[in-house]
């Protein structure tokens, strides 16, 4: 999800991971969580004070010819104005992977008041968006702007869950940096997306998504903080 600047539309949230040649790439039809923890907890920081939270939970359904990964994410913030709650932003999307890939995905937002739904289904190779601009189809598969998945590297499209396109972007590393984790600090790698979504994502040498950073609609800088994001190595999930 994503609360930052595009191209087109300047409310979104969303981005990318570590160093390709760090992740472990896994092609079987293994379809896991990122770890024991089932969740991923942020901070969200601006001009060093935290305004919100974006928590991630992972659990899986089905049966074993029948495995669905199931991922909840709610992401709000709040930034006040004086003493008054001047600007609220809210977002939540459930989304179901298969071993084909993102299978279903619903996503809310509500923008100071302002509210809308996307939602994306997959039909045979094709994925159906619905969005505020109407209705999009895409080839799957296509890797949404949740950012857990560190997969998504590799793409140059990614349905945008706040906006409801097909965003075309490049996904490029620049850089390693050290990360405060829950069990200490770690060394991850930023990348940075251009194009139709621009953004900053950080994943460590697990592929495990440790940080972000965008700017908000007035220009400050928005970043994510790790609470709780270092859960023990797992598969992903790779169409």
């Amino acid at each position: 999800m994503h609360w930052i600047k595009t191209k087109s539309v300047t409310a979104l949230i969303l981005a990318a991971v570590a160093s390709t040649a760090a992740l472990t790439r896994h092609s079987s039809a293994a379809l896991e969580s990122p770890g024991p923890t089932a969740e991923i907890v942020f901070d969200v920081e601006r001009k060093g004070d935290v305004i919100g939270t974006h928590e991630v939970s992972f659990h899986d359904t089905g049966e074993a010819d029948d495995r669905r990964l199931v991922v909840d994410a709610r992401f709000n913030i709040a930034i006040p104005f004086l003493i008054f709650e001047g600007y609220t932003y809210t977002y939540q999307s459930a989304e179901e992977w298969t071993s084909e890939g993102l299978d279903y995905l619903q996503a809310e937002v509500d923008d100071n008041g302002d509210r809308w739904q996307v939602s994306a289904v997959r039909q045979g190779d094709m994925i159906v968006v619905h969005g505020p601009a109407g209705v999009t189809l895409t080839p799957a598969p296509v890797y949404p702007t949740n950012h857990w998945n560190p997969n998504v590297l590799d793409e140059v499209r990614v349905l945008n869950t706040i906006t409801g396109t097909i965003d075309q972007v490049t996904i490029s590393p620049v850089g390693e940096e050290q990360v405060a984790t829950e069990l200490g600090t770690i060394t991850a790698t930023r990348y940075r997306y251009a194009g139709d979504l621009e953004t900053e994502v950080l994943y460590d040498r697990h592929g495990r998504w440790v940080g972000m950073s965008f700017a908000g609609k007035d220009g400050a800088r928005i970043n994510y903080l790790c609470r709780r994001c270092q859960g023990e190595p797992r598969s992903w999930t790779r169409p």
